[in-house]
């Protein structure tokens, strides 16, 4: 298996990714509501690096992950992987559905829960097999030994390979779905929240093993969390995500001490104290959160930010870099 550290070659390449949905119910309507659930987003991924993607629930992470592995339908935008484009909307490209099948080899991905994930009707060795049949990874090799191999990766005892899933933690079966992923030796992986099911003890366990492979495997993550101290310690860049957009994106270490955006700055201050000492101030916006398929003329974080100016209700920003590596989407930090 290659073993490479972090490196500023890039292994995924995403330009102006864009995911629009109508909303069925209104199908035969003039006026068709439409969710623009991903806006118009671009970042890049290096090999060996774990890149994090943060904000409030509905604001197009999951969809972001789901789009890169063509799970859901696109809109626009064009997606590079290892140097390979793998579709551009615009252009009506996109590679063939055999390239793409052989491409799901290198690109897996991790759910959200370890409960309705796996398959309640098949043993844990058929589950893990699974992919390594589908991609010819057996001839030649003893079944058993591989899957046992996998098992033994992922923290989970040789016992467990003739049972169901049923019969397992929430912990045990996210390892599972591990197992799954890596059986087929990806490269990269899009781990949507995958411990946001979990209890704290368990979120440490699953996240020191995800390091552990990471290093032992060289692989690369796309990280999509809500949990922000869980995001500072595992993730070494880190994109902000507010209704589709990306409004930060910067080295994880300097967005939690130096934070630009006023969103990113209420992110941040919603993390609890871990000292009864500290002192934190908590940033609390007035407005709800818009919906996705409301039309916000300008700056989406326009109607909530303490801020707003009146370029920003008519000029929707565009993400610039202020420092090295340090990318942000606001008229207050330009003007």
């Amino acid at each position: 298996m290659e073993n490479y550290k972090l490196s500023k070659e890039p292994l995924l390449e995403v330009k102006n990714l864009r995911c629009y949905f109508n909303d069925k119910k209104l199908l035969f309507k003039k006026n068709k509501l439409v969710t623009k659930a991903v806006d118009d987003i671009s970042f890049k991924i290096n090999k060996g690096e774990v890149y994090g993607l943060v904000g409030e629930s509905g604001c197009g992470k999951s969809t972001t992950g789901r789009a890169i592995l063509s799970l859901v339908h696109k809109t626009g935008g064009t997606l590079k992987f290892d140097g390979n484009l793998i579709y551009d909307v615009e252009n009506n490209y996109s590679i063939t559905d055999k390239k793409m099948q052989s491409l799901r080899k290198d690109m897996q991905m991790i759910f959200q829960d370890p409960y309705s994930s796996l398959d309640p009707c098949m043993t844990v060795e058929n589950i893990i097999k699974q992919g390594m049949l589908k991609h010819g990874l057996l001839k030649n090799k003893n079944e058993m030994n591989e899957v046992l191999h996998i098992l033994k990766l992922c923290g989970l005892r040789n016992d467990c390979i003739n049972k169901y899933p049923h019969e397992f933690s929430g912990g045990e079966r996210q390892r599972i779905g591990i197992a799954r992923a890596l059986a087929i030796n990806p490269k990269f992986l899009v781990c949507d929240e995958p411990t946001a099911a979990l209890d704290v003890s368990i979120q440490a366990q699953i996240i020191m093993l995800m390091d552990k492979l990471k290093k032992e495997m060289g692989l690369t993550y796309l990280f999509i969390s809500h949990n922000l101290s869980l995001v500072r310690y595992f993730c070494d860049r880190v994109g902000v995500m507010y209704l589709g957009k990306i409004v930060e994106e910067c080295n994880a270490e300097e967005l939690f001490i130096t934070p630009k955006h006023p969103y990113t700055k209420c992110l941040i201050s919603s993390i609890p104290k871990t000292h009864p000492t500290e002192k934190k101030e908590r940033i609390i916006l007035k407005n709800e959160l818009p919906s996705s398929s409301d039309t916000i003329n300008g700056c989406k974080f326009h109607t909530r930010c303490p801020y707003v100016q009146q370029i920003c209700k008519n000029s929707i920003p565009k993400l610039k870099e202020i420092e090295p590596g340090h990318f942000v989407a606001c008229h207050k930090i330009f003007n």
